[in-house]
């Protein structure tokens, strides 16, 4: 989550989707290894206002396992309508 959201800002900024931001590399060697302080502030924000709202480990793991399978029905819903558009010509 923490690398997704560092790697989807920097292309936004890239991509003027979003204003310039301080783009700090980590690593010499490693291109994708970058860090950017409002996106760590707003990640800590956002983690804290979740643990407040939860109030309680088990309702915030309940949460976390609705939205990863309701992701899995949504992507392989997506894929089971694209795959039957594109292969139906075939």
């Amino acid at each position: 989550m923490i690398t997704g959201s560092f790697s989807l800002t920097s292309q936004a900024t890239q991509l003027g989707y979003l204003p310039r931001l301080r783009v700090t590399h980590t690593s010499p060697q490693q291109m994708g290894q970058i860090y950017v302080a409002p996106v760590n502030w707003l990640l800590m924000i956002c983690s804290i206002g979740l643990v407040i709202g939860f109030e309680s480990s088990s309702r915030l793991a309940a949460a976390y396992g609705i939205a990863v399978s309701a992701t899995m029905v949504i992507t392989s819903t997506f894929f089971y309508v694209i795959a039957r558009k594109r292969w139906a010509g075939a």
